[in-house]
């Protein structure tokens, strides 16, 4: 397009000089209206914005125009917040997984126990088993929200699910694990 405008450009500006190089005197320029009267604009207006009789395919009535309206489906919505439940679950969650870490602790540093779990025996014998035995509610944690946030219908209904059985895990491993140590 910008081609074609500087093309047209041209040719409108070298359409009127010699083919020498020199220029044309004033008196010879073409005038393209001399006169300047109120009834030679209107006319020159009136040609300029005239309509062809046949309307384009695309022109109609504004009569002929209805409104489209299309009837909304009404989706669920999307939950972008975790309900005070999930926060509770989550709390009791991470509680009862500390209270684990504490007791294995406990139990081995009694002499009666030992860390039964693979990925956790290195991390049995320090500080560093309550960092690491949090990776687990975290990962319940974000399933749970998951199945909160879910389109199918039951899925949001087991959302608790995860986090529950997580617990229940570790309320007895703890448990169990002072049990061990206090013999």
């Amino acid at each position: 397009m910008i081609a074609l405008t500087v093309g047209f450009l041209l040719s409108l500006a070298t359409s009127g000089a010699p083919a020498n190089g020199t220029t044309l005197p004033a008196e010879s320029a073409p005038v393209m209206m001399d006169v300047s009267s109120p009834n030679s604009d209107a006319s020159v207006l009136a040609s300029l914005t005239q309509v062809s009789s046949t309307a384009p395919l695309l022109a109609t009535d504004a009569a002929m125009i209805k409104p489209v309206i299309k009837p909304v489906k009404r989706q669920e919505p999307t939950i972008f917040f975790a309900p005070r439940s999930w926060f509770i679950m989550t709390a009791v969650q991470h509680s009862t997984a500390t209270f684990d870490a504490w007791s294995t602790r406990y139990s081995i540093t009694s002499g009666r126990g030992h860390e039964l779990n693979p990925l956790m025996k290195p991390f049995a014998g320090s500080g560093a088993i309550y960092g690491m035995i949090q990776l687990a509610p975290l990962a319940t944690d974000y399933l749970g929200r998951r199945l909160m946030n879910s389109k199918h219908p039951t899925l949001r209904k087991l959302w608790w699910l995860p986090q529950a059985a997580g617990s229940a895990g570790f309320m007895i491993s703890g448990i169990n694990n002072v049990r061990v140590g206090s013999r």
